[in-house]
């Protein structure tokens, strides 16, 4: 293997995985006492969540906040992960396991935060079984016997792709499902209302509070009721049994309709809201909520980060009339995300970063836009060819797979004496060798269109930094 392919492979991994390193997720939701918000708390909600989206393009839609609160994955969730699997099997085929086993790793944990469905579990089971062969050609043989040996535990029945896979890796696998069949029994057992399906690392095996004999080990639990997702604790069962309870009334927490929202009392919020950011999948939350103040209703907005539970920003806008002064949301906006004060603005938010303190004006004073700086448009510019890069970069990664997959097939049918054995004739042969000629080709074009647009996409997000220390939404 050639340093020239190693390097490919892992250049592939790293534009894989930019996206997710720098997207950052961020949810908006309305907040309210149980049963939930109700009007005006929604449409400020929406407001604030199309300011935001203005100044960052880091901001997850509202519909499919609404799917997320549903249990299901969105269509961008199942195509980033897509998009990493296919860099990180690109990374392999060019021998670059370490570049492979860094994405397989970082997918797998990524998945593991999402609610569990069948389509997050069938995702979870294809890239735990890459992970393990990708250790296995690291000649980590222990670290791959340790994670088909967890896949067996959640699914007995488990079979790889002889196609796929090579004969020392399906032996491998035969391997560990031997081993947990021969290991004792745990009995886990867990209480819940009637109608939740109980799901053990995203597997359904049953209905309700039930008793399920798992091998030892440990053991993500949770439920859907429906069609919502009910979040529940992780068991180790090493020791012996164990028992867990799924509360189906947190799932009523959620309120897709509602702003969507959150039914959360004013006690409960700042512990709980971390948990529901990361239960929808979400680096960041930004929960609105409103209240009365001494000089009439107020929205509050708290800017939360799901990893490490805290609340980064708090921000209160005076809603004279009960609706936002004109300028106010995108004033409350730009507070939440850069920590910029407003005059508009009340508390810490408001104050001014130098200086004596400033009057707050009118509430019918317009707050003029900053001019944008000189450099976003080629920061936006710089994104977007690196988007056309990232893309240009799987397909070569998938047309050079095909072709190697084709080579091999056509010489699978050549005999000793370099012929071609029965059954195949020579024309199949050659009509393989043509077909991963063209895939080769591809590959070629496409790797070195991806090479392009990544040296045009440093250049423009250097001139960007240089004039306005921004890339696109990126601040410096």
């Amino acid at each position: 293997m050639t340093a020239r392919r190693r390097w490919i492979g892992a250049l592939l991994v790293c534009l894989t995985r930019a996206p997710a390193a720098f997207a950052g997720e961020l949810g908006v939701v309305a907040t309210a006492e149980p049963p939930g918000p109700v009007a005006p708390l929604p449409a400020l909600a929406a407001e604030l969540r199309d300011a935001l989206r203005r100044r960052s393009g880091d901001v997850v839609p509202g519909e499919i906040l609404r799917e997320r609160m549903g249990g299901g994955p969105s269509p961008a969730v199942l195509a980033a992960a897509e998009q990493a699997h296919a860099g990180a099997l690109a990374a392999h085929a060019a021998g670059d396991f370490e570049g492979a086993l860094g994405a397989l790793r970082a997918l797998v944990a990524d998945l593991e935060r999402l609610p569990p469905s069948p389509e997050i579990h069938r995702q979870w089971i294809r890239t735990m079984l890459r992970l393990a062969r990708a250790e296995q050609s690291a000649g980590r043989q222990a670290e791959a016997q340790d994670l088909l040996e967890r896949l067996h535990r959640v699914v007995p029945d488990l079979e790889a792709d002889a196609r796929q896979y090579p004969p020392s890796f399906l032996r491998l696998l035969t391997e560990a499902a031997s081993r947990v069949r021969a290991q004792p029994r745990r009995r886990l057992a867990v209480v819940t209302s009637p109608g939740v399906s109980v799901l053990v690392e995203g597997r359904e095996v049953g209905e309700g509070s039930l008793t399920v004999p798992l091998a030892p080990g440990r053991y993500r639990i949770s439920g859907r009721r429906g069609g919502r997702h009910v979040p529940g604790p992780t068991v180790d069962l090493g020791a012996g049994d164990g028992s867990a309870s799924l509360d189906a009334e947190r799932a009523a927490v959620y309120l897709p309709e509602a702003g969507p929202g959150l039914a959360l009392s004013a006690a409960d919020r700042a512990e709980r809201l971390p948990a529901v950011a990361a239960g929808l999948g979400m680096d960041r939350l930004v929960a609105v909520w409103l209240r009365d103040g001494e000089a009439g209703s107020e929205l509050v907005a708290v800017h939360v980060e799901a990893r490490r539970g805290t609340v980064e920003r708090e921000g209160t806008l005076r809603l004279p009339g009960g609706l936002p002064p004109p300028g106010g949301l995108d004033a409350l906006a730009e507070y939440l995300l850069s920590g910029r004060p407003s005059p508009l603005l009340e508390g810490p938010a408001g104050a001014a970063e130098a200086g004596p303190p400033r009057a707050v004006p009118a509430p019918t004073t317009a707050v003029a836009p900053e001019p944008a700086p000189p450099g976003r448009a080629l920061g936006w510019t710089a994104l977007g060819a690196g988007g056309a890069s990232l893309l240009l970069g799987v397909y070569s990664a998938s047309e050079g797979i095909r072709a190697t997959a084709r080579y091999a097939d056509a010489r699978a049918m050549q005999s000793p004496d370099g012929g071609v054995r029965p059954p195949y004739t020579v024309a199949q042969h050659n009509a393989l060798v043509r077909a991963g000629d063209r895939s080769r080709n591809a590959a070629i074009a496409a790797g070195a269109g991806a090479g392009v647009t990544l040296a045009a996409a440093a250049l423009l997000g250097y001139l960007s930094w240089r004039q306005s220390g921004e890339v696109g939404p990126l601040r410096f």
